[in-house]
């Protein structure tokens, strides 16, 4: 996997942080569910 650099608000960034943790799991793993999430809601439009 490449590493790739996101920047996001800092009150976005602490929101993702506390549901992550909430789920037992890091933001990487974080962002790696949510994302492919959205795109398959966006390709079902």
């Amino acid at each position: 996997m490449k590493p790739y650099t996101l920047n996001l608000p800092l009150q976005l960034q602490q929101e993702a942080e506390r549901l992550a943790a909430l789920q037992g799991i890091s933001l990487d793993e974080f962002i790696l569910w949510a994302v492919p999430e959205k795109v398959a809601a966006l390709k079902q439009q």
